[in-house]
């Protein structure tokens, strides 16, 4: 079992390049995803459920940025229920 752990990616300066070039099953993404961004950070977490057998995500505190904290922790509980097809 190999762990990758990204932080501070900031997905609203661009996307990142290398985060599947290696050969981890789980990704802690360790805060600071986005700007409040969820569409953007759906499609992220999304893309990254692909390439690893498990993500873990712990928002930080620009996740949170121009969203009430209730809104914020509902999408994250949401997503992490999704299913890839």
């Amino acid at each position: 079992m190999k762990l990758l752990i990204a932080n501070d990616l900031h997905l609203e300066t661009g996307y990142p390049k290398g985060l599947t070039d290696n050969d981890a099953n789980i990704l802690v993404l360790a805060g600071d995803l986005n700007n409040g961004g969820f569409d953007q950070a759906r499609g992220f977490v999304e893309d990254m459920c692909k390439n690893f057998e498990y993500v873990l995500f712990v928002p930080g505190n620009h996740d949170y940025y121009f969203h009430e904290m209730h809104e914020v922790d509902k999408f994250w509980r949401e997503l992490a229920h999704f299913e890839l097809n």
